[in-house]
C-alpha cells in the first residue's frame, strides 16, 4: 500500500515524456517493486500529472478533471493487479 501511493505521487509529479519513465521502471523492477506498483508508476507518469489536472480543471471543469483522474487511478490500480497475478516477479529477475 504504501510503495503504491508513493509510486503514484512519483509518476504524477514529472512533466517529462513517457519514453523517459522506462529505465525508471526498469530499476524499480531490478530492485524487485511489485508490478503493482510499477504500472501505477507508469499509468501515472502517463495519464495523471499534476500540471496536466491543472489545464483540465480551467478548460473542461472541476467536475470533469476529479471523475477522470478518480477513474484512471482506479483503472491503474484495476491493471496493476491483474497483471500482479499474471506476471510473476521472478521473470523479471535477470
Amino acid at each position: 500500500m504504501k510503495g503504491g501511493i508513493f509510486a503514484f505521487f512519483l509518476g504524477t509529479l514529472p512533466t517529462g515524456p513517457l519514453y523517459a519513465a522506462f529505465p525508471m521502471a526498469a530499476s524499480l523492477l531490478k530492485k524487485e517493486a511489485s508490478v503493482l506498483n510499477v504500472v501505477i508508476f507508469l499509468g501515472a507518469w502517463a495519464a495523471l500529472k499534476i500540471p496536466q489536472l491543472m489545464v483540465e480543471i480551467k478548460f473542461l471543469g472541476l467536475p470533469f478533471a476529479a471523475l477522470r483522474f478518480i477513474l484512471t487511478l482506479v483503472g491503474l490500480i484495476i491493471i496493476g493487479s491483474i497483471m500482479k497475478i499474471f506476471l510473476k516477479s521472478e521473470s523479471f529477475q535477470q
